[in-house]
């Protein structure tokens, strides 16, 4: 086919379809109107497609002078295309493949994660334009030293984590050779573990569901949240951000997606909590103000409707009965039921870690999912049971006699 056949003047007029100019190069014009410069060729014997950009950003002169680079290097046995991706690759930026691993992680992921993994990436201002080839460990270092700096030693350390697997996806993808970050969580001042405050004395506990019962200050919402949050051994944002769809009332059972438990990326699992008659009681009560509809949240704000109550709004209500930041945070039931749970002999280990969604691998794993699940339903009835008495005046009367 002879070279130039492309008339310039008439490139803006072509129909639909693909228009050759000569040695491979045509003019791709898209149902939109789009049109595209592209060129056949062929390295090592199979067909690849040259891109050279879109007209008229990209003049017809210049797609044949970029085309002749390209037949350049094909005739040396150099494919243009993998030229073309190395090049990239060497150029790019932290930032660059940052947001590339971020969309990539994106799928499944619970909302919060998505905008907390963007919030830890815009503390790192000073890796942003650098390019990842060049970073080394030292400069890692002294971006997560800043943060350390501000008094935020967890937040650099979960920086320093997100740095980390930003460089393993570089280096499976091809963009660096190593991790300069592997390691560099060991040059900050190691986290202090923190205990997060719970109710252990079955006096205090006794004082707590009384006084529950008695709470009106924030209305049924916060109250049966209140009310459901010692049975059921959630986290707060995993109780706070249920929906109706979740709960099973046949089955006697709340099934917790995977994308609202705790956990990053393929480490999350589903979780399902059997239900006491107890808590189903309560959650009757609660269904009657705020649901139906599977979509529709348990324990919405009073505010917005579409958003769940602010874990601040228990924390306040737990104020307002006399229970100190010091004593008790919704967080604390948690260790609350396997403190007790423990003390009275109620169930084995292996049962309340279970509940707890503390995760074993492997066959233990599967023992947990397919047989402990009727363990699980009797500890929670004896638990809920347990609370019930608990927290009448009767119980009180009677420890105060012995």
């Amino acid at each position: 086919m002879p070279a130039n056949k492309l008339n310039p003047k008439a490139l803006g007029t072509l129909p639909t379809g693909k228009h050759f100019d000569g040695r491979g190069l045509y003019i791709h014009v898209q149902d939109n109107g789009t049109r595209l410069w592209r060129a056949k060729a062929y390295h090592e014997g199979r067909e690849i497609v040259l891109s050279y950009g879109a007209y008229p950003e990209v003049s017809l002169r210049e797609a044949r002078d970029r085309h002749e680079d390209n037949r350049a290097l094909l005739r040396k046995g150099i494919n243009p295309n993998q030229q073309k991706r190395e090049t990239r690759q060497a150029g790019a930026t932290f930032e660059m493949v940052a947001r590339e691993y971020l969309t990539s992680r994106k799928a499944g992921a619970a909302a919060r994660t998505v905008s907390k993994r963007e919030w830890l990436l815009g503390l790192l201002p000073s890796l942003h334009a650098k390019p990842i080839r060049k970073l080394t460990g030292p400069d890692i270092v002294t971006a997560l030293k800043r943060i350390e700096a501000d008094g935020r030693n967890e937040t650099a350390h979960r920086a320093a984590m997100l740095v980390s697997r930003v460089f393993k996806y570089a280096v499976a993808s091809g963009k660096c050779e190593r991790n300069p970050a592997d390691g560099a969580s060991f040059a900050l001042v190691p986290v202090q573990a923190r205990k997060h405050p719970a109710i252990t004395d079955p006096r205090r506990l006794h004082a707590f569901l009384a006084a529950v019962e008695e709470y009106q200050s924030q209305g049924i919402v916060v109250r049966c949240a209140l009310r459901l949050l010692p049975h059921v051994f959630l986290r707060s944002s995993e109780l706070r951000c249920g929906t109706w769809g979740e709960v099973d009332f046949d089955a006697k059972v709340w099934r917790i997606p995977a994308e609202r438990m705790k956990g990053i990326g393929e480490a999350r699992e589903p979780h399902d909590v059997p239900l006491s008659k107890h808590a189903l009681a309560i959650l009757d009560e609660l269904h009657a103000a705020t649901g139906p509809g599977p979509r529709a949240l348990m324990f919405p704000s009073p505010v917005n409707r579409n958003r769940p109550i602010s874990d601040m709004s228990l924390v306040r209500a737990m104020r307002l009965m006399g229970f100190t930041s010091d004593e008790l945070v919704p967080h604390g039931f948690r260790s609350t039921a396997s403190t007790i749970i423990r003390e009275r002999g109620i169930a084995n280990d292996a049962c309340i870690e279970r509940q707890l969604a503390h995760r074993k691998r492997g066959t233990q794993a599967h023992y947990d999912r397919s047989v402990l699940m009727k363990d699980r339903r009797k500890m929670m009835q004896a638990w809920s049971a347990y609370l019930d008495d608990l927290k009448s005046p009767a119980w009180l009367r009677l420890e105060e006699e012995h």
